[in-house]
């Protein structure tokens, strides 16, 4: 089977590295004459971090990322609405359940997964169809 995924951002490289973990070819066509780690600060729920698993990356994103272990929820004087015990279900799920990390963190990790040859930079999609 072959793909072709349009655009290199975190979504594009995540498809194309879940793919050919199942063996499909990919070819990735990015607007951008270079790829460069863009953009700012991104959090990471433990379905993402579950996913990342998957693909092989967990422990490469989890090393550069900052755990969260406790998130409280604060109104205009302070008091805590609702408190979140990350820790806890990082112990229920096996893994971390919330971190945040840069996301040209995130989208280096993803490069290192594929080869260099399958994203075509300079590239705009004007149309698209699928065949077969």
């Amino acid at each position: 089977m072959r793909a072709v995924i349009i655009g290199a951002g975190i979504a594009g490289l995540a498809v194309a590295k879940g793919l050919r973990l199942l063996g499909w070819e990919t070819e990735i066509y990015e607007q951008a004459s270079e790829l460069k780690p863009l953009g700012a600060g991104l959090s990471l729920s433990a379905k993402a971090l579950r996913a990342l698993r998957t693909l092989g990356l967990y422990e490469a994103v989890v090393t550069e990322a900052q755990p969260i272990h406790r998130l409280d929820l604060l109104d205009d004087k302070g008091q805590v609405l609702q408190s979140t015990d990350f820790q806890r279900f990082s112990q229920q799920y096996g893994h971390l359940s919330m971190a945040v990390l840069h996301r040209g963190d995130l989208h280096k990790a993803l490069l290192s997964e594929l080869p260099r040859s399958v994203i075509r930079t300079d590239m705009e999609c004007v149309d698209a169809r699928q065949v077969g």
